[in-house]
């Protein structure tokens, strides 16, 4: 039983390698995503030509910025920002999975839905 039990967990999703950025690029372009953490809404993301990006927390005022891969890491940075954010991307069946790569220990966020609807930005200049 013990090699069964091995071999389960070598197949497990949480030890999937990290997406390169080609694969995260083709996944996301064209797409508005919705993240989830911890079983909520947690913000939107539309990913434009170019690694082009704009994102909202839920509720939130749209950022644009710009996404590149660094090693393992897919990394975000925002126009009003001056270092990026990096993260560990997972693919899974169910949707993407993303770590923050400084932060290891917050809980992760999940890929809600993948769509092509435009994102609904709140706060001043809208």
């Amino acid at each position: 039983m013990r090699p069964l039990i091995l071999l389960a967990f070598l197949a497990s999703p949480a030890l999937a390698e990290p997406m390169t950025a080609a694969e995260f690029g083709a996944h996301v372009t064209g797409r508005t995503i919705n993240w989830w953490r911890d079983g909520r809404p947690y913000g939107q993301e539309v990913f434009h030509d170019n690694n082009r990006v704009t994102w909202a927390f839920e509720g939130g005022e749209c950022q644009t910025g710009s996404w590149f891969g660094a090693g393992d890491n897919i990394c975000f940075l925002y126009d009003d920002q001056t270092d990026p954010v990096c993260w560990i991307v997972m693919d899974r069946p169910e949707g993407m999975l993303a770590t923050l790569t400084d932060f290891p220990d917050r809980p992760p966020l999940t890929e809600a839905i993948k769509d092509n609807r435009p994102l609904v930005c709140s706060g001043a200049g809208v």
